[in-house]
């Protein structure tokens, strides 16, 4: 009965921390992937700023999206798809999850803001803390980002991949150079678009709760449309970056990943698809993508 009821809360864990697979690649990419743009050589991923500062950016991920989760429960339990989060998020009773999620996301504040206050670097606690307010501004009363078409989607795909990156790269360097704005930027947009991608299975259950949600306020369609120009957008900064730091041919190879996912989704993107679909068959791609990106500067640089 006990392993039971373990092995039921390791799993609840991994489902309100949105921690399937192939998710955690892409998470791994984010926490580390500024420090690889910002080291000279591999070794140095292994000092006490970078290895503190990892951690802290994995609580500033995993945090946030338990968050959301915990705010999202009432919407979620009326969905055919994310029914189970809401399960998931009760067995947490009351607000245990808003707890959890909190102390997590103040944990990786107060990790970030120590080495920050050792390095005499206040540039990367205020990267962390942007970091955080972005999730707060998608999810939180009177702003509730989420409920406004596509701005929350960027802000939110700010929030996960620009941030974190930019936290462990200010754990190496002072100073973000232009080419490496372009990448971290170019991630942003990305993932921006990719959540409004996301949003396009939730909007009936959008609708229904009046949930101005991208796929709510633009349709099927037109969210397709848009969150195409966004990863399009995002991977031309991206690849304006990748090439003015290691030339063409590391470049084409840092943003192949993304483009396939890209012509896929304009192949499809018409058509509306199951979340869990999405994250299978798609998703994979792109964690593919994030896990590349992180080691291109450790061998082309």
């Amino acid at each position: 009965m006990l392993e039971k009821a373990t092995r039921g809360l390791w799993q609840d864990l991994v489902f309100v921390h949105r921690l399937q697979f192939p998710l955690p690649i892409s998470y791994l990419g984010y926490a580390l992937m500024g420090a690889c743009f910002a080291v000279s050589a591999p070794g140095q991923l292994l000092s006490w700023p970078v290895l503190t500062v990892a951690v802290a950016n994995v609580l500033l991920i995993v945090g946030p999206l338990a968050f959301n989760v915990a705010v999202d429960v009432e919407l979620d339990s009326g969905h055919r798809e994310k029914g189970y989060l809401a399960v998931a998020t009760r067995h947490f009773g009351g607000n245990g999850l808003l707890i959890l999620s909190a102390a997590e996301t103040a944990a990786g504040v107060v990790l970030t803001g120590a080495v920050s206050v050792l390095l005499g670097r206040p540039q990367l606690a205020a990267a962390a803390l942007g970091t955080v307010l972005a999730h707060v501004l998608y999810n939180v009363e009177p702003f509730h980002l989420k409920r406004r078409g596509l701005a929350g989607a960027i802000v939110f795909g700010f929030g996960a991949t620009t941030g974190p990156a930019l936290v462990t790269y200010l754990a190496v360097a002072a100073g973000v150079p232009a080419p490496v704005w372009l990448v971290f930027a170019g991630l942003g947009v990305m993932a921006g678009g990719r959540t409004a991608w996301w949003s396009l299975p939730d909007r009936a259950a959008d609708l229904a709760a009046n949930q101005d949600t991208p796929a709510a306020r633009y349709g099927l369609r037109g969210t397709s449309a848009r969150a195409c120009l966004l990863m399009g957008a995002g991977l031309l900064l991206l690849a304006w970056g990748l090439s003015w730091l290691f030339g063409p041919v590391w470049c084409v190879a840092g943003i192949a990943a993304y483009a396939v996912f890209l012509a896929d989704v304009l192949k499809t993107g018409r058509h509306p698809a199951s979340a869990k679909r999405m994250l299978r068959r798609a998703m994979p791609v792109i964690a593919l993508g994030d896990l590349f990106l992180a080691v291109i500067p450790l061998v082309a640089g």
